[in-house]
């Protein structure tokens, strides 16, 4: 069990937010405005706590040394996620815990969150546009990576994106961190978060997908995600907003080497048929027999 999962599960509850009341870490998921998990990650190790029945952890504690009191109360307790509790045993403690305090809050909060309709992550081509213009408007240089770069090489919108994709110099990357905080967006834990390569979200579960470079004077890179300068020389267009992106040659190459899926097919056959490029082997599985 990483943080990534932690973190995704809690926020598919619904009416859950992430907030950073103590700083980057630890990091805190609320509904309603109260605490049901709080998950600290120290020396790579990731420790929650939660609310728990009484009862209930007290068994707990019993079956799994690493399951703690917290708080110094019987009804919280702390687990550290080092797989000797099983993954399918902490997530039901989150359901129990989430539960908990859902039905601790007020009937009118209970009310007005059980009426919300869960929103599932999306970025929608006025919200790249948005974030790419503020971007731009203050003297950042960014590429959109991804589906939506995709979209932008074909000029139109196919299919919804989960997040939005972009790749920078470095450099740059304390002015974007300022940029989004200003719009309500906050780092989201990742197992593969890097000084290089991070996410950052808001409460309306929109989603940058961030990936910095550094070349040097002779276009080596010398830091971060392994762009080369060839990779970043394409254009497109996203709702008639000019945008830069990797060229279609290149982006179908960033869809392959790894496990593909439908989304995947989708944009690589995509790109292939509007550029007249050949349809890499990895995609032959979708192709109709």
């Amino acid at each position: 069990m990483n943080e990534q999962k932690v973190a995704e599960y809690c926020l598919s509850r619904q009416g859950a937010i992430l907030d950073y009341p103590f700083g980057f870490d630890p990091v805190v998921f609320k509904v309603g405005g109260k605490m049901f998990v709080l998950m600290s990650i120290k020396n790579g190790e990731v420790k929650l706590s939660m609310k728990c029945d009484a009862m209930f952890a007290d068994l707990l504690r019993q079956q799994y040394p690493s399951i703690k009191p917290a708080y110094k109360s019987d009804q919280w307790v702390s687990v550290l996620c080092d797989g000797s509790v099983p993954g399918e045993e902490i997530l039901m403690m989150i359901n129990q815990s989430y539960d908990l305090v859902f039905k601790a809050l007020t009937k009118k909060t209970r009310e007005r969150i059980s009426a919300e309709i869960v929103k599932a992550p999306e970025m929608t081509a006025d919200d790249v546009v948005d974030i790419i213009m503020l971007l731009e408007q203050n003297g950042i240089e960014v590429y959109v990576d991804g589906g939506w770069g995709v979209d932008a090489l074909l000029g139109e919108q196919t299919r919804k994106h989960d997040d939005l994709d972009i790749a920078l110099p470095h450099v740059f990357v304390p002015k974007l961190r300022e940029l989004l905080a200003e719009r309500g967006y906050k780092d989201m834990p990742r197992d593969d978060t890097r000084e290089c390569n991070f996410v950052m979200g808001d409460d309306q579960r929109r989603l940058v997908d961030v990936h910095s470079y550094t070349f040097n004077a002779d276009g080596n890179n010398i830091f971060g995600v392994a762009y080369e300068p060839r990779h970043l020389t394409g254009s497109g267009t996203i709702n008639g907003y000019p945008v830069k992106c990797p060229p279609p040659d290149i982006m179908v190459e960033f869809h392959t080497g790894y496990d593909v899926d439908e989304n995947d097919y989708h944009d690589a056959k995509a790109l292939c048929e509007r550029f007249n490029i050949p349809l890499p082997k990895d995609f032959e599985k979708f192709e109709p027999l």
